[in-house]
């Protein structure tokens, strides 16, 4: 049924509301998003007088989506600990993203004090150090989702790496972009443009110089830009204005 049915790409605007597109038709309520990242392909079925549009299948995961930045929670000591015979405790870990859901991972009930990192090497998880929370605890972690059953609010999910948040540039990045939900764009910079600097020699080869845009989505005219450079005494912005007439041709 064509019309009830739709098959198109989910993004999730919020923690309680999504999208799928190109159709633009609203799923509002975690219950109706079907356990959906953004990136899936899903199908929908739409609105009806009875029921709210809702997602009812998940045909192509977005592996990438489910990737988190996460920060640890700190454990409830509120709650009094009942003497069960399970051998698992559970942690709640936050994403940077805040249309993400947290995350559910386990410890083992007699380490429960160390959050283990895994490895998964030919689809088997595999851990492969321990820290201790008191260690770690003000670090970033990075949660892989791993499974998100029916029955459970939240997916549970496998720590593959504790990152912090002073650490190398591309981890910082890579935060940046989690946080903002900044989507990598690939441009073209040298179509049309003459290997020939008329003016080079009035000028200082900032070309490794790392920076940074301010424009709408899907704008491709990235003329200015800014960056930041720490000199040790002080912080040293900089304006970089492009300058198209000395690398265009005539004929160009």
């Amino acid at each position: 049924q064509p019309n009830m049915f739709k098959r198109g790409k989910f993004v999730k605007e919020s923690f309680k509301k999504g999208m799928v597109i190109p159709f633009h038709i609203g799923i509002q309520g975690i219950s109706n998003m079907g356990m959906a990242f953004t990136g899936d392909e899903v199908v929908v079925q739409t609105a009806t007088k009875e029921q709210t549009a809702r997602v009812v299948g998940i045909i192509k995961k977005a592996e990438s989506s489910r990737e988190l930045a996460c920060f640890l929670e700190d454990e409830d000591r509120s709650k009094r600990r009942l003497a069960t015979t399970d051998r698992i405790v559970k942690r709640m870990m936050t994403p940077i993203k805040r249309s993400a859901p947290k995350i559910c991972i386990h410890l083992n009930k007699k380490q429960r004090n160390f959050i283990p990192v895994w490895e998964q090497t030919d689809g088997h998880w595999t851990v492969i150090s321990f820290h201790h929370v008191k260690e770690v605890r003000d670090r970033i972690f990075v949660v892989n989702v791993i499974s998100w059953k029916e029955q459970c609010f939240y997916p549970l999910g496998n720590v593959t790496a504790i990152i912090s948040k002073t650490g190398p540039l591309d981890d910082r990045l890579w935060l940046l972009k989690e946080e903002f939900d900044v989507a990598t764009t690939v441009f073209k910079t040298n179509e049309g443009l003459s290997p020939i600097d008329e003016d080079c020699a009035h000028r200082r080869d900032e070309r490794k110089a790392i920076t940074f845009t301010v424009d709408p989505a899907g704008a491709e005219d990235l003329d200015d830009a800014i960056s930041v450079h720490d000199t040790g005494k002080h912080y040293e912005l900089g304006i970089h204005i492009s300058d198209v007439a000395s690398f265009v041709t005539i004929d160009g």
